[in-house]
């Protein structure tokens, strides 16, 4: 899905697309697209935010130092 600046293509300093995808799948680094005059173009992604994922216990929303079950784990 594209907002409407980027569909309309006015303010094309930068294209803003939403992509759903799997929590668990690795982001892709970039993306290939066909353009206006049917040339294949492979485009790097750069994200605004992504998701952290703790080392520790594999949740998602924390980093290690703020893991919960590493505090358990300190305490036996």
């Amino acid at each position: 899905m594209v907002d409407q600046h980027t569909k309309d293509c006015t303010r094309v300093q930068f294209a803003r697309i939403l992509v759903e995808m799997d929590i668990t799948d690795t982001p892709p680094r970039s993306v290939q697209y066909v353009d206006e005059h049917g040339q294949l173009v492979e485009q790097s992604i750069d994200y605004e935010w992504l998701l952290v994922k703790c080392k520790n216990c594999m949740g998602y929303g924390h980093i290690m130092a703020d893991c919960r079950k590493g505090e358990a784990k300190k305490k036996l």
